[in-house]
C-alpha cells in the first residue's frame, strides 16, 4: 500500500478551508448554526443538516446527519457525526463515531478508546493521543509536537513530530519524521501555560 504523498500539501489547504467554512457558511446549503459560552447537543437530539458551532465549551452527545464544523476552547464529541468533522480548539476529544473524515487542529487532540473514524484523520497541534481501542479506518496524517498512537489505523500513517510512541497496529505504511532525544525541549512547554489541557508526555 503506497503512502498518499499528495496529502502533505493538502494539510494547509484543509485548514485554510476550515477557516473559510466557519466564517462563510454557504447560503445555498441547509445548515444549523449555534453560538454561546456553553453549547450542548443533548443525547437523543438529531441534527438533520450540517452543524456550525462556536463557543467556549462544546459537547456533542447527539447525532449530526451532516458535517460538524466547530470552533471552541474545549470540544468533546461523544455522539455520532455522519459527515466530516472540521474543528479547531484548545482541546478536542472524539469519543464517538465519525462516519467520514476528521480534520482538526488544537493543542491537545484525543481519539478515545471508544472512538471510530470511518475515513481519514488529518491533524495539526501540539499533542495527539489515539488511545487503545480507537480505530481510524482510513489514513492518518499529523504534524505537531508529539504523538502517542496506541489505537489502530487501517490505512497509512504519516507523521512529522518531535516525539512518537507507537503501541497500536497500522495496516498500511508508516512514514515518520521524528526528532531525537537531544532535540527534545528540557521541559514540557505547556507546563506553565494557564488552563493547558491534560495530555500525555511522549
Amino acid at each position: 500500500m503506497k503512502t498518499k504523498k499528495y496529502m502533505m500539501p493538502l494539510l494547509g489547504i484543509s485548514f485554510a478551508l476550515l477557516l473559510t467554512l466557519i466564517l462563510l457558511v454557504p447560503a445555498a446549503h441547509a445548515y444549523d448554526s449555534r453560538t454561546g459560552d456553553t453549547i450542548v447537543i443533548e443525547p437523543g437530539e438529531v441534527i438533520e443538516d450540517d452543524l456550525y458551532l462556536s463557543g467556549s465549551q462544546i459537547i456533542v452527545d447527539g447525532t449530526i446527519k451532516g458535517d460538524l464544523v466547530v470552533m471552541g476552547e474545549e470540544i468533546i464529541v461523544n455522539g455520532t457525526v455522519e459527515g466530516d468533522i472540521l474543528g479547531m480548539g484548545q482541546s478536542l476529544t472524539i469519543n464517538g463515531q465519525v462516519e467520514d473524515d476528521v480534520r482538526i487542529m488544537g493543542m491537545a487532540l484525543t481519539v478515545s478508546e471508544a472512538a471510530t473514524i470511518a475515513d481519514d484523520f488529518i491533524g495539526l497541534g501540539y499533542s495527539l493521543e489515539a488511545k487503545t481501542g480507537s480505530l481510524i479506518e482510513g489514513d492518518m496524517l499529523f504534524f505537531g509536537g508529539q504523538v502517542l498512537l496506541a489505537g489502530n489505523v487501517t490505512g497509512d500513517v504519516q507523521v512529522g513530530t518531535a516525539s512518537l510512541e507507537l503501541q497500536g497496529q497500522i495496516g498500511g505504511d508508516l512514514t515518520a519524521d521524528v526528532g531525537t532525544a537531544s532535540s527534545a525541549p528540557p521541559m514540557n512547554p505547556t507546563e506553565f501555560m494557564p488552563n493547558a489541557p491534560a495530555m500525555p508526555v511522549v
